[in-house]
């Protein structure tokens, strides 16, 4: 992970390495354990009640695999602490128990702030070489980096029984060049020289260092210009172990193939032989350490670090891909890595479905086969691209809604599209769609695919494992309640209806942030039920045609609305395009949006405000659509003060200034008590609570108006962001510098008004209600977030031309949670 966005969080816990490393959850806890929760991966790795990011100190010993990872525990609504080894381990690489963290964040002391455990690796030292164990009892190590702000140092974790617990090393840093950059240590041992060999990221490339003992090292070369996450392993080609090279790769997926004479690296070729995978989500990979006869992988499916959208509503956060098998084959007359699921996975089949010799044709879609839905799939087809230009499959598919994993016969490219896979608030990774060209050796034969589907995660592999992508999709259509709803109740209100339909499923999760409450689900029996009710926020008199009310929401042209006064009222019709009125504020989108995208971008959020309506103009038509509830603002960054504010400060010095907007609102001292709320108004990285000089490169900002209070450094810190989160799913994509409006919250009828309204008369409109097929379990409140799957269809398409199935296999996936109850599920594997 960068620097700046993992110290870029407010209001961190302090907990003790001792107490997390003998906590365990007690029976109670564990019976919450319920991993049901809406788009949590099924069958791959998730953690229980936390934010994971970058795998680390992957490793196996005694029959089991040690999977340690990133762990961040959730601060507030949307902040993120920083950073423990959260732990988890498995005999088979698919089914894992949860275990308590491994090693923890050590406390800020002696005048020294916390200190973050980041990513690192760790190793069986068989010869003993540290000490720390014995010759019948080799220890375990991790090397890890402890990070503060602008310090990053190595250091050394033990455990001598069998990786349950670890103990840090009383000499530690075992490595310091003082520098602020320099983390993500990846150890091995190097049998020739009889030494082990560290590679990591530092400022100035990727270093290599050797040791005797793990405790001293020294520095022997430096190669490219680094990046996170380095891993360093051979590996045979084309099997031939007579004909090893070894392998250099980085946390963004781009790999190096070539020679190591236990100093120095030697690529083939200094540019990237190729990236290890094209998705828009994979991040951080590593390889386990002392597996016998295979290198397998794992890698972190990145969410974004920002705990925004759908990712407020779950409390959990962050996933790793199955295990992957790597191997490294001359392809296109170069050595090239393949990756493939590692055969455990396979474990996970239950009934199948074959489908052989189906024709496609031009510019369609069909459902493969109807045995051949859900929501966790694993998939093997081969297509005959045919004339097509464009063919494949549409998975995740229901009310207009899918992701496609298609391949285009133009650029020889497979690809994952999510532009129509669901929300798109929350939704992080490189784009909407990731594309990997396929070797030219492959041109003209038929396109092969696996395809892991698992609720909110994808993996493609193609070609055999030639080329591999890996995706997190969002595929719900969302609503929430527009007024609360008692225990016992069969009949919500919501904001929109859009999407829904009898006979489906109702989902929410009634308790987001707890410790894993389970989903609660309804049947929903009809849709249109119920009132859009709100109020008039100012009187009507005789002969006006405009209501002003104080939320227009799912108020549409052409429908009826009621204006109820005591004992009267009098029913109008919306004129057309009369919901919103008058327009109150203009501005522009900063980035393209997606049809589905429930979030937009915007140059200045001032004059939008929860409730009213947002018109979306890209020249292709317009697009009306109402702010969500607490929709002003989000897209936002936490931080904190880098230094202390004096009563009458017109500027503040952050620790860093991502997420901060010219035009949008800034809270200091977010989430405590006389938080003050600022329009930031001066040039983003100013630095003129220091030098004067406006502009100048630093990590200021300019508030509108003075501070009341003194701050201290530290104080939290929000930046509320650009972004306009929206009500319901837009249903055209929009591109950067369309025009944006705040409606307001009037409402202009046909007719005008024969008699007197006061202020606060109820105001209806008949129709955004859900009748569910069981009465609620519990009350919810308004503002609820309520969700459902658009479906669950397995669909192929082509485009363009005709394509064929030549043959094509789907299996259901067990989960790797319902193998064991919860009160077992941390000794499952002992």
């Amino acid at each position: 992970m960068t620097y700046a966005r993992r110290f870029a969080t407010a209001g961190v816990a302090v907990v003790s390495a001792a107490s997390l490393l003998l906590w365990m959850p007690p029976a109670s806890a564990q019976d919450r354990l319920v991993y049901d929760q809406q788009l949590r991966p099924q069958f791959h790795f998730s953690p229980a009640a936390s934010f994971t990011n970058d795998p680390n100190g992957l490793l196996y010993y005694k029959g089991r695999y040690h999977l340690f990872y990133q762990q961040r525990v959730f601060s507030g609504d949307t902040g993120l602490s920083c950073c423990d080894w959260g732990h988890a381990t498995s005999t088979d690489l698919v089914r894992w128990a949860q275990r308590p963290v491994a090693i923890a964040r050590l406390p800020a002391s002696q005048g020294l702030p916390e200190e973050a455990v980041f990513s690192g690796s760790a190793v069986v030292d068989w010869r003993n070489t540290s000490g720390f164990g014995t010759p019948g009892n080799p220890p375990l190590i991790a090397i890890y980096t402890g990070a503060r702000p602008g310090s990053q140092t190595q250091k050394l974790a033990f455990s001598v029984d069998d990786g349950d617990t670890w103990q840090i090393y009383a000499g530690n840093p075992v490595l310091d060049i003082q520098s602020g950059t320099f983390r993500d240590p990846k150890v091995f041992w190097y049998e020739p020289l009889q030494r082990w060999t560290m590679v990591i990221y530092s400022s100035t490339g990727t270093r290599f260092y050797t040791s005797p003992n793990l405790k001293e090292w020294t520095f022997r070369s430096t190669f490219g210009t680094g990046f996170e996450c380095p891993d360093f392993f051979p590996l045979a080609l084309d099997g031939d172990r007579n004909k090893a090279k070894w392998v250099l790769f980085e946390a963004n997926g781009s790999y190096w193939v070539g020679d190591f004479d236990g100093t120095a690296f030697t690529p083939n070729d200094p540019a990237p032989t190729g990236r290890m995978d094209h998705g828009t989500n994979y991040y951080a990979a590593q390889t386990f350490s002392d597996t016998p006869a295979r290198r397998v992988l794992v890698s972190w499916i990145s969410t974004g670090f920002a705990r925004r959208g759908i990712w407020t509503e779950l409390p959990w956060m962050g996933a790793m891909t199955v295990a992957r098998e790597l191997s490294l084959r001359t392809i296109d007359g170069r050595p090239q890595l393949v990756s493939t699921p590692v055969r455990e996975v396979s474990s996970l089949r239950t009934a199948g479905v074959t489908v052989s010799n189906r024709v496609i044709t031009a510019d369609s879609s069909a459902a493969l086969d109807p045995g051949a839905e859900g929501d966790q799939l694993d998939i093997e087809i081969t297509i005959d691209p045919g004339s097509a230009t464009q063919s494949g499959l549409r998975v995740l598919a229901g009310q207009g809604l899918y992701t496609t994993v298609g391949y285009d016969a133009g650029t020889h490219e497979v690809y994952i599209d999510r532009s129509r896979s669901g929300r798109q608030d929350g939704l992080a990774g490189n784009g909407s769609t990731g594309r990997a060209v396929l070797p030219a050796e492959s041109r003209g034969k038929p396109v092969r695919l696996r395809v892991l589907v698992d609720r909110s995660t994808l993996e493609v592999f193609a070609d055999g494992g030639t080329r591999a992508l890996s995706a997190n999709v969002l595929p719900l259509v969302n609503t929430t309640m527009t007024s609360a709803a008692r225990a016992g109740t069969s009949t919500i209100l919501v904001r929109s209806t859009t999407g829904f339909a009898a006979g489906q499923s109702l989902r929410v999760n009634a308790d987001a942030n707890g410790p894993l409450p389970g989903m609660q689900t309804y049947p929903v029996d009809k849709v249109g039920t119920g009132l859009i009710n709100t109020s008039l926020a100012v009187a009507v008199e005789p002969g006006e045609a405009n209501l002003k009310v104080t939320d227009a929401a799912n108020f549409a042209a052409g429908r009826t609305v009621t204006v109820s006064s005591g004992t009267s009222s009098e029913t109008f019709t919306v004129a057309a395009e009369g919901v919103g009125t008058p327009a109150s504020t203009a501005t522009r989108l900063l980035a393209d949006t997606a049809a589905g995208g429930t979030n937009i971008n915007v140059a200045s959020v001032a004059g939008f405000t929860p409730g009213a309506l947002v018109s979306i103009d890209s020249g292709e038509g317009v697009e009306t659509v109402a702010v969500a509830p607490g929709g002003v603002g989000t897209a936002g960054r936490a931080t904190m003060l880098a230094s202390g504010v004096a009563p009458g400060a017109t500027s503040v010095k952050a620790v860093t200034v991502m997420g901060a907007v010219v035009g949008a609102s800034v809270v200091i001292g977010y989430g405590t008590a006389g938080a003050e709320t600022r329009t930031v108004v001066g040039p983003v990285g100013a630095n003129r609570q220091f030098n004067g000089t406006a502009g100048a490169d630093g990590t200021g900002v300019i508030l509108s108006a003075p501070l009341s209070t003194a701050r201290e450094p530290g104080t939290p810190v929000r930046f509320l962001g650009s972004g306009i989160t929206l009500a319901s799913p837009m249903t055209k994509a929009h591109a950067a510098g369309a025009a944006v409006r705040s409606l307001g919250t009037g409402i202009r009828v046909t007719t005008p008004a024969r008699r007197f309204h006061a202020q606060d008369a109820a105001v209806a409109d008949p129709g955004t209600g859900l009748t569910l097929g069981s009465p609620l379990v519990s009350g919810w409140e308004a503002g609820t977030p309520i969700s459902t799957p658009p479906g669950s269809r397995l669909e192929a398409f082509a485009a363009g031309g005709t394509a064929r199935i030549i043959a094509a296999h789907v299996w259901r996936m067990k989960s790797i949670w319902a193998d064991s109850s919860p009160a077992r599920r941390g000794r499952s594997d002992r």
